[in-house]
């Protein structure tokens, strides 16, 4: 064998050497792309399913927020309703002549009264 031979053989055997490598790293790129894209799809979905739960839980939040709102200002109409009320009534009761104010309280003192033994204390006003 000559030497040009020996150096066409060696380079013949290196060049075989290196399209195996070259396949076997291009399949392990191969491998890990797919791994990779996997991985991401995975990632992906858990992100979204957070997401979903964290937008859930700020929706129940500002919900929770309203309606807390609502309840406010439903009692506070309610008590400027009850307050209204309260003065017109205390405005009639005020402008009835004498006698059917008396006739009133009485009719309240007796409704109020549980054994008929009770003491009515009169305030100074």
């Amino acid at each position: 064998m000559e030497a040009n031979e020996v150096v066409e053989k060696i380079l013949s055997q290196a060049e075989v050497e290196a399209e195996k490598i070259l396949a076997e790293a291009q399949g392990k790129s191969s491998d890990q792309e797919r791994e990779l894209a996997s991985e991401l799809i995975a990632y992906s979905q858990q992100t979204e399913s957070l997401a979903q739960a964290a937008a859930a839980d700020v929706k129940m939040r500002l919900l929770a927020a309203a309606r807390m709102e609502i309840q406010k200002q439903l009692l506070t109409t309610k008590a400027g309703l009850l307050d209204d009320v309260f003065a017109q009534s205390r405005l009639q009761i005020n402008s009835l002549p004498d006698d059917e104010y008396e006739q009133l309280i009485l009719a309240l003192m007796e409704k109020a009264a549980e054994t008929g033994d009770e003491e009515i204390v009169v305030g100074k006003n």
